[in-house]
């Protein structure tokens, strides 16, 4: 059965979680209309741990982002787990600065197993997202409803369910420095169409 596992947005002067997450240190608004984008994050320090909950198998990962400036480091959308660089363990969906600050998503150390063509905009909102089937291997990009890139090279993520949302797990690093809003989780293979069609959508909690 398919179900969001998380989805999160800012309304109303608060911030929404399905899932209650162990730590937020994420900044709510209190000028807010329903169908307007308001920003999840305030400051570029600003992060939410949701705990262990990717999937183990397939999943999908969905975002708005905006990104305030090229600030020199890599700028982390959704990962866990990253760890040292010798431990190359964990997920990821950022904007690398090694990459020219271009969209990308991996496992276990290759966080570039899918990567755009093109550089991340700044100052301008972007939905991106990223599937990963658990029996192929496949993991596709998206950017604004749009297939930009895919893989069948992608491990397994098996014992590293954590998810942080704008920042990597380890040490607090790699912020994203900008916002983020609308962010979903889903536990299987959003397909092109789906993605297409509903990244512009608030969701309900029961699609």
């Amino acid at each position: 059965m398919k179900y969001p596992i998380l989805f999160i947005l800012s309304v109303l002067g608060l911030t929404l979680l399905v899932l209650s997450p162990r730590h937020v240190n994420a900044q709510t608004y209190t000028e807010a209309t329903f169908n307007q984008s308001i920003p999840l994050f305030k400051d570029r320090y600003s992060y939410i741990e949701c705990g262990n909950i990717i999937p183990t198998e397939s999943y999908t990962k969905e975002a708005w982002g905006y990104l305030d400036r090229k600030n020199g480091k890599s700028n982390n959308i959704m990962s866990g787990t990253v760890g040292t660089p010798s431990a190359n363990a964990g997920h990821v969906l950022m904007i690398g600065s090694g990459n020219e600050y271009k969209l990308s998503a991996g496992h276990g150390g290759d966080w570039q197993t899918v990567i755009d063509d093109t550089e991340f905009p700044t100052r301008t909102w972007t939905h991106v997202a990223v599937s990963y089937n658990h029996t192929s291997g496949t993991m596709i990009l998206y950017k604004n409803g749009v297939e930009v890139n895919r893989s069948t090279g992608a491990g397994s993520i098996e014992g590293h369910q954590e998810l942080w949302l704008g920042s990597s797990d380890y040490e607090r690093t790699h912020f994203f420095e900008g916002k983020l809003d609308e962010v979903r989780l889903w536990n299987d293979v959003r397909s092109a169409t789906e993605i297409r069609d509903h990244y512009a959508d608030v969701l309900t909690g029961n699609e």
